[in-house]
């Protein structure tokens, strides 16, 4: 597995175990969104290392999830819970950004041709 998979799995972790921290919020609609998330984000990217090889759909659904957490405070109105905001828009920033960059460039992560 390149880099970019082993990051994009230690941030899908971090965003769920986030959700389960004391001072992360009152908000329960925060919790069960990163939780939800974190383990697609780390699934999603260690599927296609398990299964031998990644492709650009892989590449480009890490893009839409991260975009999904950087934006997910303001479509599910937890606006209030500073550090679940903060954190959910760091983690989607860095996720589809690194996953941006394995399939625009094919950076860091074997990215095929589907």
């Amino acid at each position: 597995m390149k880099w970019t998979t082993w990051a994009t799995i230690a941030l899908g972790f971090w965003l769920m175990a986030s959700a389960l921290l004391p001072g992360f919020g009152p908000s329960t609609a925060a919790r069960a969104e990163d939780l939800a998330l974190g383990i697609l984000i780390m699934g999603i990217a260690s599927w296609p290392a398990l299964a031998g090889g990644g492709s650009r759909l892989w590449a480009a659904g890490l893009c839409v999830l991260g975009v999904w957490a950087a934006f997910a405070p303001y479509w599910m109105t937890y606006t209030m819970s500073e550090t679940a905001r903060f954190n959910d828009l760091v983690v989607g920033i860095v996720v589809f950004l690194i996953n941006a960059l394995a399939l625009v460039f094919g950076f860091g992560r074997s990215v095929e041709a589907s």
